[in-house]
């Protein structure tokens, strides 16, 4: 579709919960990153939902730059 754009905003206050959820005893799921907000809830996790490729880690190395940079700046 092109021309589409989406946003959504998230605005991290008390009561947030932030977690990473991983399934050990299953290699076939990749892991889940749940942010809890104001009533919502959103998670990231892998395209597939099963192993991690190559662009998953390429994902989360760029996730952990951003994040970085946001606690360098709070």
């Amino acid at each position: 579709m092109k021309g589409t754009f989406g946003a959504a905003d998230i605005h991290l206050g008390e009561g947030v919960r932030l977690a990473c959820h991983t399934y050990p005893n299953d290699p076939d799921s990749g892991p889940i990153l749940t942010i809890d907000a104001a009533g919502m809830s959103f998670a990231l996790s892998n395209r597939s939902r099963g192993a991690v490729e190559l662009g998953d880690v390429d994902n989360a190395r760029q996730l952990l730059e951003v994040v970085s940079r946001f606690t360098a700046e709070v």
